[in-house]
């Protein structure tokens, strides 16, 4: 996963260089996301297995290649570049979406269960 991410941010680099910073962000993504999980913990729990993560991983991968090889004229290009970077906002989105709610119902529970056990008796504090 590690080297499909340094090849993603190279290819993102080299497209940055034609189509502007915002190209950048694709490969910066998955760095800015560990970054992230260094403040907040609860952003490094384990996802469930999902197949649309690994297309859009494959995806990032494919449309950088096509766009720095050149062959599509420069709105195909920057149409290819908003398409993987906005898959890959949603994709990432909706795991930090699951992140952040399942660290709620971890929170909530944990909290249950450090209750008095008279309170989870009779429901009273």
């Amino acid at each position: 996963m590690e080297v499909d991410a340094f090849l993603i941010l190279v290819l993102s680099v080299y497209a940055a260089f034609s189509y502007g910073w915002w190209a950048l962000a694709i490969g910066a993504f998955r760095y800015a996301f560990v970054a992230a999980s260094w403040a907040l913990p609860w952003l490094n729990a384990a996802l469930p297995p999902r197949f649309s993560r690994k297309v859009v991983a494959a995806q990032q991968g494919v449309l950088l290649a096509v766009v720095a090889s050149g062959l599509l004229p420069t709105w195909a290009s920057v149409a290819t570049l908003v398409i993987a970077l906005g898959s890959l906002t949603w994709s990432f989105g909706r795991d930090i979406a699951w992140l952040h709610k399942a660290s709620q119902v971890r929170e909530a529970a944990r909290t249950r269960w450090s209750a008095s056990p008279m309170t989870l008796v009779t429901g009273r504090v």
